[in-house]
Order: structure tokens, then sequence, then C-alpha cells
């Protein structure tokens, strides 16, 4: 990569689809009066283009999970998408943050060229309306599909499922892979992938962006995008899809259309940054779903994110007061009145990848005595375990809850905590052919620890 090497400046990573919890725009809003007047912006463009608002979905006090918003309001989830992460941006800018360079994963790349300076806030607002409205024309039914393997293995599982439709559309992670297409394919690579013993599972999208049956949307959506003023770059963006950094004098509205048709190659990108010297990088936007992919693909490397649990913490000041030249104090991050429900999170085109959890630092208290159950006493301490290590409120993790369905731990993950029960609770290892599914719930994770312990 023809580039200096790095120094201390983060590199600041953009999400796509899919990064958001619920809550986040609503308490962002509550707290910061410029998060308001981004959002009231992302509305006025909206009205402008024909589009209906947002905010009133976003700030619902309800709170709306992604998995409800992707099912009734999936235009309102792209531009919480968008608008969170650039309202981020311009508060680290105002507070002395100056970073390396931007990436942006998929639809991510609006947000990073919109704080590169390329779009004003307003444009980059206005190109997500558009594509949400072209992707609402979109004829042909399709979807896709996260794997848990190599892109060297999706692309046999493709090969196999026999549809020259299909397209792996992502490459997230060294065992993070996305495919794209039309249905009736999918149902097939799922198949193969289940006679293989893979982990996957289809993403609520309802459409099969990053692949060549976005053609039909294409010359649509450029159309649109005329009287849309490009400027120069303020700041370095590199592309996961060009696989290079952007220059002033590409067309980046053409290149943000035929993105919908080629893939994001994400875990190439972050070996090119890190071969270039990068060594931290930082997520903006809500969730943790980059970060985790960073720490699977280069473990000795820095990585931080701005808002990553359901519960708004004080990762944003953290980056502002770690990266930043500011010497006034910093306002404390967001914080809800009440945890909300942890919802299911809904699979984004990066889907997290499994975090081995710390050693649990609290416990619930124990029942005290020789008369306290066996079971009860580990069932809290599980409880304790698998909160800390999945930032779920503690009373969601009830005995029969099932860790999948109910709570949205995918198998990848669920796999990760097992090893670390086992090593934890110092138990016998599990047989090399142990099915995660016989521990779907935290009662039959207890009895697994409980038979170890006899």
């Amino acid at each position: 990569m023809a580039r200096e090497t790095f120094i201390m400046e983060p590199v600041l990573m953009f999400p796509g689809q899919g990064a958001y919890f619920g809550g986040a725009v609503r308490t962002l809003c509550e707290t910061y009066p410029e998060a308001q007047s981004l959002f009231t912006l992302i509305d006025e463009t909206g009205a402008s283009v024909g589009e209906p608002p947002v905010r009133p979905a976003l700030t619902d006090p309800s709170d709306p999970s992604p998995e409800a918003m992707a099912a009734d309001a999936i235009e309102a989830l792209h531009l919480a998408v968008y608008g969170v992460p650039v309202f981020h941006f311009q508060y680290l800018e105002r507070h002395g943050v100056t970073p390396s360079l931007l990436i942006g994963h998929s639809q991510g790349e609006i947000s990073a060229l919109t704080c590169a300076g390329a779009f004003s806030a307003a444009d980059g607002a206005r190109i997500v309306h558009l594509r949400n409205a072209v992707l609402r024309s979109w004829a042909r039914p399709g979807g896709m599909t996260a794997l848990g393997v190599s892109v060297a293995k999706a692309e046999a599982i493709v090969a196999a499922a026999g549809d020259p439709a299909l397209a792996v559309a992502c490459h997230n992670a060294p065992r993070q892979t996305v495919v794209a297409g039309p249905h009736a394919g999918l149902k097939r690579v799922h198949a193969v992938a289940e006679a293989l013993d893979i982990w996957s599972r289809p993403l609520r999208l309802p459409f099969a962006v990053h692949c060549r049956q976005m053609a039909d949307v294409a010359g649509p959506f450029r159309e649109s995008l005329a009287g849309i003023v490009q400027h120069p770059l303020r700041h370095a963006v590199y592309s996961p899809i060009e696989g290079r950094f952007y220059r002033d004098d590409d067309d980046l509205l053409s290149c943000v259309v035929g993105h919908l048709l080629r893939p994001v190659r994400w875990l190439e990108a972050l070996r090119d940054l890190h071969a270039g010297g990068a060594d931290t990088f930082v997520q903006l936007g809500a969730k943790d779903s980059l970060t985790r992919t960073v720490s699977e693909t280069l473990p000795q490397v820095t990585v931080s994110g701005c808002y990553g649990s359901r519960i708004a913490r004080e990762e944003l000041t953290a980056v502002a007061q770690r990266f930043g030249t500011t010497t006034t104090p910093l306002p404390p991050a967001p914080a809800p009145a009440a945890a909300p429900e942890p919802a299911r999170p809904v699979r984004s085109e990066a889907p997290e990848p499994p975090q081995a959890p710390a050693p649990p630092a609290e416990r619930e208290a124990e029942p005290d005595g020789d008369d306290a159950d066996p079971r009860a006493v580990v069932l809290a301490e599980l409880r304790a375990f698998y909160a800390e290590a999945l930032e779920y409120p503690q009373d969601v993790l009830e005995e029969a809850a099932d860790l999948e369905a109910d709570l949205g731990v995918d198998s990848v993950k669920q796999a990760e905590l097992l090893s670390r029960v086992v090593e934890h609770w110092r138990l016998p290892p599990l047989a090399d052919d142990y099915r995660v599914s016989d521990y779907i719930t935290l009662g039959q994770v207890a009895d697994l620890v409980l038979a170890g312990r006899d």
C-alpha cells in the first residue's frame, strides 16, 4: 500500500446495515443538542426528496429493536446507521481528534465519505434516502446469509449450492463471510452448511446487496443522485470495496452506486491497513460489530468503540479524551434511566464474531449454608458470567431462555462461551463430537457444570 507509516492517530471505522440498538438515537438526542440538529437535518433532507421523517421512529420512547425496525421501518434503521457515526465523528472532531484515515463497511462508506468532506451532511443523508428508495423498488426477491467460515470455504459452499446468481458479498473476518442472492439459492446454501455442521444464519435484509442481482437498480440510483456536489476530501478514506484509497478525481457517486453490485473485502482491507502501520482502530456508531472483526483478524492491535453496548456508556467520552487535544471537560456519555430489554441482535453485514469474556468480576448473591441448592448456585454464577460476556441484564438470562432463538446468541459465540465455562469451572474437556445445540439454555449449561463436578 503506497502510504507512509501511520502514527498514533486512530483509524475511524463506520459500520453498515444493522449497526444499531434500540434507544441509541433517542438517548443521543436527549443528551446532545447537536444530535437533535443532525437528525432534524436528516428529516428535512428526506422531505426534499419525498421521503417521510425517520426521527419519530428513532426517538420513540418504546425504543424499537433493530429487528422491529428491519421489519417495519428499515428506512429509519438505515438513516440511524448513517447518522449515529456522523454525529460521533462531529463530536470527536470538535474535541480535537484527528484520524489517520476513515473506512466504512458497506453503507458505512457513505458516512465515511461524508465525514471526510466529500459530501455535506445533508447530501450524505440524501444519498441514503435515495438509496432506500431504489432498494424498495427492487423487484427480485432475495437476501443475504452469514456463514461462520473463511471466504474460500464460503465460495466452495456457494459452488455446491449450484445457483449462478449466488455470490460472496462480504469478507468480514477469518471465520465470517456473507453470501447474497435469491432466496431459493440461499436455502440451498443453508442446507449445504447444515450438512457440513457449519453455522449459518439469514440476515434480516429484504434485498441482496453486494451482488450482481442489484444491477436492475444501479442505473436509476445513479440518475437520482444528479445534483449532489462532490467536494475535495479533507481526510484519507480507504475503500474495502475498491481496495484502495479514494482520490479527489474519483467519481464518488458512481462508486457508491457500484458498491451495490460489488463485494466488501473488509478482511483484506484490515490486513492492508495493518501492513501499512495502522495499529489503533476505533468504531463509530452503535454496537461493536466492526471492533470484533478487527479483534478476530488483528488480535495484536488496539481496538475500541464509541457506543458498544445496549446500555449507553461512556465510550464516546473516553475516545475523545484519549485521542483528542481539548482540555475542556467533556460531558458524560448518555445513560438511560433504566436498562432496556435486550432485543435479539439483527445481524448486520458484518456479523459479530465470538468474543471471549473476561472472568466475571462480580457474582449475584448466592445462597448460604448447607441448604443452598447447588443447581441454583451454579445458575446464579452462570447468569453473571453470561451477562458480563454478552452485556445483557442478568434478569433476561432465564434458565429456559433459548440463547439463540430468544437472545440472539449465535452458535459460534455459544461455542466460545462453552469453552470458557469449561476452563473457568475446570470441567473435563468437551467431547470432540459435542454439539452446541445440546447446550442451548443456561439450564443445560448448568447441568453440564454439575455433571463435570461429580
